[in-house]
């Protein structure tokens, strides 16, 4: 057997047998995903039953298979459990040190996350916590400190409100952590945990530094006013004001000053600016579309949109023209009335539904793709971000979940697209939107409530005599040039449909 044909677990057991062999066992493989919940690596925990030592690393896959190590994010490590903060956007968030404590949270219902180690949290990209409520659990021990510090200083910048549990009145051992309450405590639910003590601040570390690439919350003297101090975050802040020429002049006698590698500075400031920059402070979940600078014919952006569907995808002439049309309606959306759902069904496997799937998420407005959701996950990121909701595998999760299907189905028109649920400690009944564009994959029929809504793009399996291409073959910049017409044809012709009456004939 080849490395490629392992399963995830096969090759978690291969790369650590020789730890195995000294007495560690295994006691969990951790999936990292990014927000559409695809798979980007995994962290692999032992533990040795007689020192308590663990044995962490991380794994990912290349073209040669499995191997240990991270993948390369530029933009910092995704935090654990993306997926779930994604589609969860009201939820209260708890931080804590580690992958095992995280998933032990979570099995309380809280929404929990972790950017691993105790010196990882300058390396992570908190930008999807952005403007939220996080509550910081700390372990009970000098590491466990400075990362809830390095942490909560990274959230205030990003306009979170930060809450971090009092450790020190919850009668931990030392270096105990959530698991180890959790063990201690019977019968735990998230209501519990969220009425936790709360402290301004975990005591102050009495020695050490923090892990290389942190930047630690201190303060410096700040040339610039004269010899005030300013945080470390604060003097981020201020450079990230600067024009890149300027920073260019000032960054590594800045870095010097600080305390910190060039390096560090640099990702600090790039993501500064890239959150003062996005939607008001949030983090991008979607991306950004500038419109093209010309008028944009619509028929003959129609016609590109067909001659790029049937260039990737199998399908009858009328399946590329429906789809086309869908994907444009996603962008004027705010222009109609009534949202029809887009089925991408074929009856039977292989047959490229996830590859349309993935195509019309490339050409439709603020894309966001699940593999499965709950029914209060769909209206209330509808309500929140007014995505194209994308949902894969739907005959895998829909077809027995009544409630999810009445919530996909009250968006199909602009009037009557709302659910009424209770929420908070009162269950105060609230009114949340499910307006907006939904595409559902499947294979087979759905139920009748959904394909009465719906338009059908029909596959097939591809016949020995045609031939496509895979999506990511596709050259750079296409996909994004459509979407740049796409929105500067909606910017346009949207107040037209806005005004428009038209007029239906029986045939």
């Amino acid at each position: 057997m080849t490395t490629l044909d392992e399963t995830p677990k096969d090759a978690a057991r291969r790369l650590t047998a020789s730890a195995i062999r000294k007495g560690f066992q295994p006691q969990a493989l951790h999936t990292y995903t990014g927000q559409d919940g695809i798979t980007l690596h995994w962290r692999i925990r032992l533990k040795h039953p007689d020192t308590g030592d663990k044995w962490i690393r991380p794994m990912k896959l290349n073209g040669e298979g499995y191997t240990l190590g991270e993948p390369d994010y530029p933009e910092g490590k995704p935090l654990y459990r993306l997926h779930d903060l994604v589609t969860r956007p009201d939820d209260m968030v708890v931080v804590c040190e580690g992958e095992w404590c995280a998933d032990a949270l979570a099995k309380t219902g809280l929404l929990a996350t972790t950017s691993g180690a105790a010196d990882s949290a300058g390396k992570a990209d908190w930008r999807p916590l952005a403007g939220r409520t996080v509550m910081i659990w700390a372990d009970n021990d000098e590491a466990g400190r400075r990362y809830a510090e390095a942490v909560a200083d990274v959230l205030r910048a990003l306009g979170c409100t930060v809450r971090l549990i009092d450790v020190s009145a919850l009668n931990l051992p030392p270096k105990g952590d959530v698991v180890d309450w959790l063990a201690a405590s019977a019968d735990v639910t998230a209501a519990d945990i969220a009425a936790l003590p709360i402290t301004d601040h975990p005591e102050p570390p009495t020695s050490g530094a923090t892990g290389a690439g942190d930047i630690e919350a201190s303060t410096r003297t700040n040339p610039t006013t004269g010899g005030e101090s300013e945080s470390l975050f604060d003097a981020v802040a201020r450079l990230s004001l600067l024009h890149s020429l300027e920073y260019e002049q000032v960054r590594e006698p800045e870095a010097q000053r600080l305390g910190v590698r060039v390096g560090v500075l640099d990702k600090e400031v790039s993501i500064a600016r890239r959150t003062r920059q996005e939607d008001g402070g949030k983090a991008a979940m979607f991306p950004t579309v500038v419109p093209w600078p010309d008028p944009v014919a619509g028929a003959a952006l129609l016609n590109d949109l067909l001659a790029t569907i049937q260039r990737f995808i199998v399908c009858e002439r009328e399946t590329a023209i429906t789809a086309s049309l869908w994907c444009t309606f996603t962008w004027l959306v705010d222009s109609a009335q009534v949202a029809p759902l887009a089925v991408i069904t074929a009856p039977e496997k292989r047959c490229g539904k996830t590859q349309m799937l993935n195509l019309i998420g490339r050409l439709s407005r603020r894309p966001l793709v699940a593999s499965n959701i709950s029914p209060a996950a769909v209206f209330r990121v509808m309500e929140a971000h007014g995505p194209t909701l994308l949902l894969d595998e739907a005959d895998s999760f829909l077809k027995e979940n009544e409630e999810l299907r009445g919530v996909i189905n009250s968006g199909h028109t602009r009037q009557s697209a709302y659910v009424i649920r209770t929420v908070g400690d009162d269950h105060e009944p609230r009114q949340f939107s499910t307006w907006g564009a939904k595409a559902i994959s499947g294979i087979g029929h759905l139920a009748e409530t959904i394909m009465d809504r719906a338009v059908i793009l029909e596959l097939r399996r591809k016949l020995p005599s045609e031939s496509v291409q895979r999506l990511r073959h596709a050259e750079p910049g296409l996909f994004d040039r459509l979407a740049s017409k796409l929105a500067r044809y909606a910017e346009d012709a949207g107040p037209a449909l806005n005004a428009h009456d038209p007029t239906f004939q029986k045939h």
